[in-house]
This record gives structure tokens, sequence and C-alpha cells, in this order.
């Protein structure tokens, strides 16, 4: 059952555990806490509710808490994030820009056992979809190892 918890201004949701059906698409939202202000604009020509593309979907996902970005999931996979503002803060594209770093944290707790595989799986996020907004680290730790991925929207 799903759960949210809210302190402070910052929500904590509990994800459950999910089946899909195959070839079930992921939803990949516009993320309006992207960084917009560095850019000295606040504002996007995108609304909260507003979808910029579709992924293919794992037939399973895994539990896991999230406050807006991924937490902890199942496996003790957790993650943590640092904003490092980068000069260039490209806005979102609908089919070109379609990945902030929330979403991928959250693919990451749904879709991965391991901190490695969940580096690797936003780099490829990434390459096949693009990142809009600030730059931003992600750090994964799973009970053997850490990793770490840095990212940015410098590119086209």
């Amino acid at each position: 059952m799903a759960g949210t918890i809210k302190e402070d201004m910052v929500t904590m949701s509990y994800v459950p555990a999910q089946n899909h059906t195959p070839g079930s698409k992921r939803p990949i939202p516009y993320d309006p806490n992207s960084g917009g202000e560095f850019r000295g604009n606040a504002s996007s020509s995108f609304g909260n509710e507003t979808i910029l593309g579709y992924i293919d979907q794992v037939n399973h996902t895994y539990d896991y808490l999230t406050g807006s970005y991924g937490i902890i999931n199942e496996h003790q996979l957790i993650s943590g994030k640092c904003t490092d503002y980068a000069k260039v803060h490209p806005d979102a594209e609908v089919g070109k820009r379609v990945f902030y770093i929330t979403e991928l944290s959250n693919i990451a707790m749904e879709w991965c056992k391991t901190s490695r595989e969940a580096v690797e799986l936003i780099g490829t996020l990434i390459d096949k979809h693009g990142y809009y907004g600030t730059e931003e680290t992600l750090i994964f730790r799973d009970p053997k190892e850490v990793w770490v991925i840095e990212m940015w929207g410098g590119t086209p």
C-alpha cells in the first residue's frame, strides 16, 4: 500500500513493487524544480503535469521510498544527491531532453539492485533520451560498493 508522510515541506512516499505487462511504457514527467532560477528565469513553458516522453517499462519494479529523489529500495540500494550549479542549464525538450535527476533517481530505485547497475542505467538513459537542468551528482550505495555519477545538460 502506498503511503505519504509530509513534514517541513518535504514529502516522502512509499512506492510499492509492481508488475507490468510486456510492452508497457513509463511516462517521464517534467520537473519544475530543475534549475530555471539559475538561468535567471524560474518559469518554463512546461507545466507540472507535462509528460516529456515515455520509455519502455520493465516487467517488475522494486518497492522504494522517495522524497522527490529516490532514497532507498527493497534491495538496500540507497541514493544521495548534490546540486553542482553548472553555467549551462538547458530546459527540457519533449523527445530530446526528457530527464532531470529526480526521475533518474526514482527509476534507479525501481529497476536496480546494485549501485553499479544504477549508474550504468542512468548513463544509458541520458545518452538515449537527454538531460536538462542544473549539474547534479548522484551517489549510490548498496551493501557491497558505492558508485557516483555526475551529469549536466550542456549538450544539445
